[in-house]
């Protein structure tokens, strides 16, 4: 029965398949003692958080229930955080967006308090060592916290697990697959050994599809097949001429190392298939790349274009942690604000939205597997799930035409059916309207039955350098 709580004995050079609620798990090979790990899946976000609430007494401020209340609830939660950092509690979490896992500018600043918290006679070198544990290098741990892609502050919320670990005696770690590239899985298994042999309970939270495939993948069993509506493909091109970005050193308050980014080849103009995936290892640059593609970063030097049957310009992107995006109380409420200037879009994103509605409940009603989710509200104004929120933005930015929609990791905070479901709704309306979908992911599995072609971005032998490859 799906939700069903399992407990995975993990013994010494075991690597069999270890059952769980929805599919396999093949983790932790190798490890040196008896340990228990309780994992848990969960079908949508909401139940997610709930059962951590339920557990610990706190959960994150959730966006989807407004301004007016997430402003309310704001004290208790500040108050709930500082009793967390106190010797008081003894649990800690890894929440779904890592930036609420770190409290100082710096890496460095961070884990060095953790370690200090725990009485480390040396914290700051104890802090050095775990960070490069943890694979962020000294150009990393002085580098600002808000510079850090995803993925980075991921491996840094595991790395302050590491320093706090003698103040802990239970760990929650929340779907941890939707930053971290699959090279980095073995990480998260080293935390968790850390933590297992020292006697402490590890509590794994999961959206359902989610894997950390540390075993072969001829090993691996046959994913489920993922609900979506059929999608044609859709041509768009690429320009890149001698691209060159620089994020500049910083003195002030801490000396921060500049910060180059140089992507290869020079002359870059390929056609692709939308939906076209971008993949790539954790800091390679993905993000950069694509905030230049909708314009947040201008380039140092050198240009970047899209097209798609003549229509250029710069691409709209709905960012992974979307429910910080959401401006209003309601979704009605939000178009309203956005579209303040210009209703004849605002009309435009409201009937986009309900277009998308009636196809997700259509697609409800024909899926065994969804009937049972709370994957929207009865009512289309009401705000009740992250699904609806990422709906919502999506019309939002196809009402301006753009000629290019990028999804930024859109699986976050998703399990793998409803990702399926999601980016297909959206990539359909999207290619009806002749705009091109950019999918930035991880997980590139959960999109097979999806994408046409893919671009791979890859750090080269010089560091400052990123190789851009098409692959068919």
């Amino acid at each position: 029965m799906r939700g069903n709580l399992d407990y995975a004995i993990i013994q010494k050079k075991v690597t069999r398949v270890i059952r769980l609620s929805f599919n396999e798990l093949y983790i932790w090979k190798n490890l040196s003692h008896i340990h228990m790990v309780e994992s848990r899946y969960f079908v949508t976000y909401e139940d997610l958080v709930g059962y951590l609430e339920l557990k610990t007494g706190f959960a994150p401020p959730q966006i989807i229930e407004g301004k007016g209340l997430f402003l309310g609830k704001f004290n208790k939660w500040f108050t709930n955080f500082e009793d967390v950092s106190s010797e008081n509690v003894n649990w800690r979490c890894i929440f779904p967006d890592p930036k609420l896992n770190i409290s100082y500018p710096y890496p460095i600043d961070e884990i060095t308090v953790a370690c200090s918290l725990c009485s480390s006679p040396s914290a700051y070198d104890q802090a050095n060592r775990i960070l490069n544990d943890y694979h962020l290098d000294a150009s990393l741990s002085k580098r600002q916290t808000m510079t850090l892609s995803g993925g980075e502050l991921l491996l840094l919320s595991f790395a302050k697990a590491q320093g706090l670990k003698d103040l802990t005696e239970t760990l929650y770690v929340c779907t941890p697959t939707q930053w971290l590239h699959p090279t980095k899985y073995f990480l998260l298994e080293n935390l968790i050994k850390e933590y297992s042999d020292s006697g402490k309970t590890v509590s794994l939270l999961l959206l359902e599809g989610e894997q950390i495939e540390t075993a072969p993948d001829n090993d691996l069993q046959e994913q489920e097949q993922v609900s979506s509506v059929q999608v044609e493909s859709l041509p768009w091109s690429l320009y890149i001429k001698n691209l060159l970005k620089i994020f500049d050193a910083q003195t002030f308050p801490k000396n921060s190392p500049e910060k180059i980014i140089r992507y290869v080849p020079a002359d870059f103009d390929r056609e692709f298939e939308s939906p076209t995936l971008v993949t790539g290892d954790n800091g390679v640059g993905k993000s950069v790349f694509v905030k230049m593609l909708s314009n947040i970063y201008q380039p140092t030097t050198g240009r970047i274009a899209i097209r798609c049957l003549g229509n250029e310009g710069y691409a709209r992107v709905l960012m992974q942690d979307s429910l910080d995006q959401l401006f209003g109380e309601t979704i009605n409420d939000h178009f309203t604000r956005v579209f303040k200037f210009d209703k004849a879009k605002g009309k435009q994103a409201r009937e986009l939205y309900e277009k998308m509605l009636d196809e997700l409940r259509l697609a409800i009603k024909t899926d065994v597997r969804l009937r049972k989710m709370k994957l929207a509200a009865s009512n289309s104004g009401t705000i009740e799930t992250v699904l609806q929120v990422k709906f919502a933005l999506v019309c939002e930015r196809l009402a301006s035409k753009p000629p290019l929609l990028i999804l930024d990791e859109p699986d976050w905070c998703l399990s793998r059916p409803v990702t399926g479901l999601f980016t297909s709704i959206v990539v359909n309306a999207a290619h009806k309207i002749h705009i091109p979908v950019l999918i930035i992911t991880h997980l590139r599995n959960w999109y097979s039955n999806l994408y046409k072609s893919v671009i791979n971005l890859k750090i080269m032998e010089n560091p400052q350098e990123v190789h851009i490859e098409q692959i068919n």
